[in-house]
């Protein structure tokens, strides 16, 4: 994540990435924690949670009063809510029936909830085996103008945003659900943060956000 204030960047795979800055001890502080969901049986994310109390649990330990804003976006950016979002998109894909290899279905849906975000989705069919269906996914992504933005005490944050996800998707036949994906996010446009505080003035910057996400099952 980028803006004109700083550069938020961590990788979790690097075994000689150690953290840095107490926003990078942070993330590294998320690795190996656990949050849990639960699937109901059309396949849909009913439940999502742990997010919120590893937050609290990580932020506990830091005193340091100028994390407290970041601590605040972290929460809306990356809670329960939001992370249920993040997965529901991919086991939220219905393959329509019988399609020939090249053919394309849309859908549409909400991204990052407090952050204002729609998307228009456009699947491709790109083959199926006895076990697996492989799909390609191709979105756009843009401002949501029902959403005001994301508030914590005097301070509220706007966020417009577009730009566009690609990627690829791997469901399992009899349970429909991603044994992988591999999707990136690309995402520009303005931040404007509007506080009540004596002493601090409303700010607007330009802001990239590149999201890599990747779901591999386990077992």
């Amino acid at each position: 994540q980028v803006n004109e204030f700083r550069t938020i960047s961590f990788n979790s795979r690097l075994k000689d990435n150690l953290p840095k800055s107490d926003v990078e001890r942070i993330f590294h502080k998320m690795i190996g924690r656990k949050v849990y969901m639960t699937i109901d049986p059309q396949g849909k994310i009913s439940h999502f949670t742990g997010a919120l109390k590893m937050y609290d649990e990580i932020f506990k330990s830091y005193q340091d009063e100028s994390l407290t804003d970041f601590m605040e976006v972290v929460k809306a950016q990356m809670g329960d809510q939001a992370l249920k979002e993040l997965f529901s998109s991919y086991w939220n894909v219905r393959v329509p029936g019988h399609l020939e290899i090249g053919q394309e279905w849309q859908t549409s849906d909400s991204l990052f909830t407090n952050m204002g975000g729609l998307r228009d989705n456009t699947y491709s069919f790109l083959g199926k085996t006895d076990s697996l269906t492989a799909i390609k996914v191709s979105a756009k992504i843009r401002p949501n103008p029902l959403v005001k933005g994301v508030k914590f005490g005097e301070v509220e944050m706007n966020f417009g945003l577009f730009g566009e996800e690609n990627g690829r998707l791997e469901l399992d036949n009899k349970l429909n659900w991603p044994i992988e994906a591999r999707t990136t996010k690309l995402l520009s446009g303005k931040m404007n943060m509007k506080t009540k505080i004596k002493g601090y003035s409303d700010i607007s910057t330009d802001m990239v956000v590149k999201i890599q996400t990747t779901v591999e099952r386990l077992n």
